[in-house]
């Protein structure tokens, strides 16, 4: 009997309805049943016509947990159908160790989207092997993939990468955004310098890139960095621009600081956070007045100041609670 009630002999009825509606429920309910019998008839809806049958049937062999359904979703990752193919590689997962090798196979021998759909799967497999095949897939030839391969390479933490991905930072290209999230996301030291660089890059989007990944890797080590930005003479509207941006960014890396002193109670913390937020201010309005640009960013900016006030004025006011204000 199925979580519903219903019998499985009666979900598997639906399954050769011209409904679509009533062969997906049938699926559902055949995966929520867990019931053994349903196996064939599961896998036999892996070929129905529709993308929607299909990515249920993968579901429901999921939980099914009947490792004869490896074989099956390796062979959906040639679908022709993105959702499909990371509905297989979703399904695979829950069947563990037994079907690592499998995986392995199925990536090397695959196609790119039978790749790009298995880095994800892959990359919960917790051994050096994976880690070389994650470091190979940032040089594979499609960018979805090495985009892929660098976002599970930042989600695992994996330092062995951390080479290969300054390399590829120091290289450029249209991955580099995702190369340098996933340093930031690995968090090893190695890549300040590096990022720090990219402060001055002419795109936009790569110093907002770097700014945040910097933070994440040495948030005290970012506040000196972001200072230095904001010290260079670029009088240029990009270089305005980056000013502003530099100042919104040295307020957020503040925050961090006031978070800790606040929490601290110490008045010699509370003091120096007071002496860092008021810095991050005056760089800030530094950029915000020499900046032109009255959009996204020009608001962005302003609500960050407007928060980091407040925080100066709340650090102020604990200051003076412990007898240490004006």
């Amino acid at each position: 009997m199925s979580e519903s009630g219903v019998p499985p002999e009666a979900w598997r009825s639906g399954l050769t309805s011209p409904n679509y509606r009533v062969r997906w429920k049938a699926i559902r309910g055949l995966g929520a049943s867990r019931d053994p019998l349903a196996y064939d008839a599961l896998v036999a809806a892996i070929g129905d016509r529709l993308p929607t049958i299909r990515i249920a049937a993968l579901s429901a062999l999921g939980r099914l947990r009947d490792r004869r359904a490896i074989g099956p979703a390796i062979e959906a990752l040639k679908d022709p159908d993105a959702k499909v193919r990371d509905s297989a590689a979703a399904a695979l997962k829950k069947f563990g160790k037994a079907a690592h090798a499998p995986m392995r196979d199925a990536y090397r021998d695959g196609d790119a989207g039978a790749r790009l759909a298995l880095l994800g799967a892959l990359g919960r497999i917790k051994t050096p092997a994976i880690s070389e095949l994650l470091i190979a897939a940032l040089d594979d030839p499609r960018d979805e993939i090495r985009i892929e391969a660098a976002r599970v390479l930042g989600v695992r933490k994996d330092r062995r990468a951390v080479p290969r991905l300054l390399e590829a930072v120091a290289e450029g290209g249209p991955c580099l955004p995702a190369f340098i999230r996933a340093l930031g996301e690995i968090g090893d030291p190695e890549a300040l310098e590096p990022l720090r660089a990219i402060l001055s890059a002419p795109a936009f989007m790569l110093r907002a890139e770097a700014a945040t990944a910097l933070r994440k890797i040495d948030n005290g080590r970012a506040v000196g960095f972001f200072c230095e930005r904001l010290e260079e003479p670029d009088r240029d509207e990009s270089g305005d621009l980056a000013l502003t941006l530099a100042g919104t960014d040295l307020l957020g890396a503040t925050e961090s600081l006031v978070r800790r002193a606040r929490a601290s109670g110490d008045g010699d913390a509370i003091a120096r956070a007071i002496v860092e937020v008021r810095r991050a201010l005056d760089r800030h309005s530094a950029g915000l007045d020499a900046g032109r640009d009255d959009g996204p960013v020009a608001g962005a900016a302003g609500s960050c100041r407007r928060a980091g006030v407040e925080s100066l004025r709340e650090l102020e006011r604990i200051l003076r609670a412990l007898g240490r204000g004006r």
